[in-house]
């Protein structure tokens, strides 16, 4: 554990709420930096870096996690010099961000080639199938249990984890599932886990679980070995939503899967998809 995620986990005056989003932010930052030297200038590129397919006020959120951090790291140490973070500007509010980089049609076929029949790759595999295919996000795929698949019926919980959204699954998706639950023994609990690499002694485990943080860890790094530049989880519902409506899909059809209220109200609310295909089947990958 770092130290600006001890500093985090022993704060007194956060709830535990704003520890796992204060968590997530610092994590994010130390990946991006790696083994950089933490400066003004370092964090500077990583709002910038951020901007690329947040929001300003996304970004802000994330700078103040690091500024608190940085703030307390100073205190800690008695040196005010350890105050990395505290001359990073904030992005002005009114300026939108970079907008989010579509996946190309190619880009989502490579990222949808099971590249060997390992836990991780299978793993993987499943997660950008059902992502891809469906549009859901982050934290409705690391949350999907198998009480929440139902044939060809998945469910998944949507922002906020208020409302529950439905859809049928296509051949693809469902086999990719199958194959990733068959290979790490998967009957009952959370679909996606967390992989426990091989020894010497034993070969690949499985965790109980998997977080919203591995599974952002693990997709980007298998983006980042094909070459693709950009992506993050959430580019799998800008994918799905896009390429959706390249196809011809209507929008209330890609409403019904997303979870999305539409523009059109009560003609939404009583228009029912009585279709045999489910919509990633209409997708060009």
């Amino acid at each position: 554990m770092t130290e600006l995620e001890t500093i985090i986990l022993r704060s007194r005056a956060k709830t535990d709420q704003t520890k796992d989003n204060y968590l997530r932010a610092v994590r994010a930052f130390e990946a991006f930096a790696g083994k950089r030297t933490r400066n003004g200038q370092l964090v500077e590129n990583w709002c910038d870096h951020m901007a690329k397919t947040m929001s300003a006020a996304s970004v802000n959120t994330h700078l103040s996690a690091l500024r608190f951090a940085s703030r307390r790291l100073a205190v800690l140490r008695s040196d005010p010099r350890a105050d990395f973070a505290h001359g990073t500007e904030w992005m002005p509010e009114g300026k939108k961000a970079n907008p989010s980089r579509v996946l190309t049609t190619t880009e989502c076929r490579e990222l949808l080639v099971l590249e060997s029949a390992s836990l991780l790759d299978l793993r993987d595999h499943a997660a950008l199938q059902v992502g891809l295919h469906t549009g859901v996000r982050r934290a409705g795929l690391v949350g999907w249990s198998t009480d929440k698949l139902r044939g060809r019926d998945a469910t998944f919980l949507m922002k906020g984890r208020k409302v529950e959204v439905t859809t049928p699954l296509g051949d693809k998706v469902l086999e990719a599932v199958r194959a990733w639950r068959q290979a790490a023994g998967i009957k009952n609990g959370q679909i996606l886990r967390g992989i426990i690499p091989a020894t010497l002694d034993r070969g690949e485990g499985i965790t109980e679980s998997l977080t919203s943080d591995g599974l952002y860890k693990a997709l980007k790094r298998r983006a980042e070995r094909l070459g693709i530049e950009g992506f993050h989880p959430h580019a799998m519902r800008h994918a799905f939503i896009s390429h959706a409506r390249a196809a011809g899909v209507p929008d209330w059809r890609i409403n019904a899967v997303t979870g999305h209220k539409g523009e059109k109200g009560m003609i939404d609310h009583y228009t029912h998809d009585t279709s045999l295909v489910p919509v990633g089947d209409l997708l060009p990958y």
